[in-house]
């Protein structure tokens, strides 16, 4: 199934209703002229939201990689800026940010669009594909094609952050267990912040049987990152309330 799909399953069907979404937080933009977007109806949210046009497989546009919020693993661009709102609820207004899977670098652009100001930002992502569509259309973004764990050459930033990357190995490793590279992927993210971590999954409370994705239970995983950080004098806080499959999880420095 890969990434294309998780968040789909993640985020229930009402998951746009759930979210306290003002308009100033989806000051939304054509990313591209060329590429017709069709306008839906979604006034029961207090603003018009452009949808991309329903695509065939067989005829997926060129520029699928680079525009498409399917590409990315959201069904749609109310998912995407609905999780991109609640992470921002947690920044400081000139807080840098290093994303942890960032794909084509979108939370970026969403940052940008909506607070009129671009971030201190640095992407990191395995995906070569779409690390170069990213490059393409968001030309100032700093976003790198590599092994978010090999960040020692990066600056660190305020906070860290992963929209559901960790619930999919994206590595060669098959020595390291999951939780093992769970744990040191939690570990490399609190090390590279300087005020917290920001760390979405995929809930086991929704049924996602696929092969090379992972759910977690909160409870389960909240008491292992307690553990990584406690000694380090980090502080945990669990977010489960928008939606019964996913659920944060916030760890203060």
């Amino acid at each position: 199934m890969g990434v294309k799909n998780l968040i789909k399953k993640m985020i229930d069907p009402n998951f746009a209703k759930e979210i306290d979404i003002q308009e100033e937080d989806l000051q939304v933009e054509a990313y591209n002229e060329n590429f017709p977007l069709e306008e839906t109806d979604v006034s029961e949210f207090g603003v018009d939201i452009p949808e991309l046009p329903l695509m065939e497989k067989e005829a997926l546009p060129d520029d699928y990689l680079e525009y498409a919020p399917e590409a990315v693993g959201y069904g749609n661009r109310e998912q995407q800026f609905g999780i991109y709102s609640t992470i921002a609820t947690y920044l400081g207004d000139d807080d840098t940010i290093m994303d942890f899977g960032c794909g084509r670098g979108d939370f970026y652009a969403w940052y940008t669009q909506t607070f009129n100001k671009e971030p201190k930002y640095t992407g990191i992502d395995l995906s070569e594909p779409l690390i170069e569509a990213g490059l393409k259309v968001y030309p100032n973004a700093q976003i790198i094609c590599g092994d978010w764990n090999d960040t020692a050459q990066y600056d660190i930033a305020d906070w860290c952050i992963n929209v559901g990357s960790l619930n999919m190995r994206y590595d060669a490793d098959t020595v390291t267990s999951d939780f093992e590279y769970f744990d040191k992927t939690v570990l490399t993210m609190f090390e590279k912040a300087e005020k917290g971590v920001i760390i979405l999954l995929a809930s086991d409370l929704v049924n996602i049987k696929e092969e090379g994705i992972s759910v977690f239970n909160a409870g389960d995983i909240l008491n292992r990152v307690l553990k990584l950080v406690t000694s380090k004098n980090g502080f945990v806080a669990l977010d489960h309330s928008y939606s019964d499959g996913m659920f944060s999880l916030i760890i203060y420095k």
